[in-house]
């Protein structure tokens, strides 16, 4: 998931990325100085679970922000919290159903209780965004088959055929954003495990029929990656 901070302070976004960041790993950060270059980005495709909005901004302030997000987002929904240095606004940030009003300096333990009010589900499906040419896509991570680099760029071939070729982004950065199904065959090479027909000592075949060496520095790691996700697989099933 991707949570985005909105705040006019770079040093009071840092700071509250540094602790979202510790607190949610397997979660994308995104921040922004001014509220125009967050509605841009979501303008651009960018989806956003959760938003912690600065009240007290220069220009648009973070509760004036909140039905151009939603406009923006066309429906998809989002959670709002709201942080600022004065309680002023708290009976009307909540009116924009906030879940949550932080007061600065933010604390992790009030960050701990923002997230903790979040209806955070188990179910929901992760995807990432990826920009494609001048614009962005999301995906969602189940359909994603296999991931290359080519020519400067990252070419996304998804479970239905189609290949986009994702710009502005390296293999590092994009397998740090893949979830546990995924296996990084080589520098160049990641793959959702799923898209595996077969695995040996050395090679895998994948289901288009490619037969794809095994790196052997990291030998081990996709071994036991590639056997932890057929064993939970093998216990959904059971649980079916």
């Amino acid at each position: 998931m991707r949570i985005g901070i909105c705040d006019d302070n770079p040093q009071d976004c840092l700071a509250l990325k540094n602790i979202l960041s510790e607190l949610r790993p397997q979660d994308e950060v995104d921040w922004y100085t001014e509220s125009s270059a967050l509605l841009n980005a979501i303008r651009e495709g960018k989806q956003f679970f959760c938003l912690f909005l600065d009240i007290l901004m220069p220009g648009v302030n973070g509760i004036e922000l909140i039905p151009q997000i939603e406009d923006a987002l066309g429906g998809h929904p989002v959670y709002f919290v709201f942080v600022t240095s004065s309680r002023d606004y708290a009976v009307e940030a909540f009116a924009f159903r906030a879940v949550h009003y932080l007061i600065k300096p933010v604390s992790r333990d009030g960050v701990v209780e923002a997230l903790r009010r979040l209806p955070i589900q188990p179910d929901r499906r992760p995807g990432i965004t990826v920009r494609t040419g001048s614009a962005s896509r999301f995906l969602f991570l189940d359909e994603i088959a296999v991931c290359e680099s080519s020519d400067h760029a990252i070419r996304i071939r998804l479970n239905s055929g189609e290949c986009i070729f994702a710009g502005r982004m390296t293999m590092d950065s994009l397998w740090q954003q893949l979830g546990d199904d995924f296996v990084r065959l080589s520098r160049g090479l990641v793959v959702n495990m799923n898209y595996i027909e077969t695995m040996d000592a050395k090679s895998c075949l994948l289901r288009d029929g490619r037969k794809i060496l095994l790196s052997r520095g990291n030998l081990r790691q996709i071994r036991d990656a590639y056997d932890n996700y057929s064993f939970s697989r093998l216990i959904a099933r059971g649980r079916d």
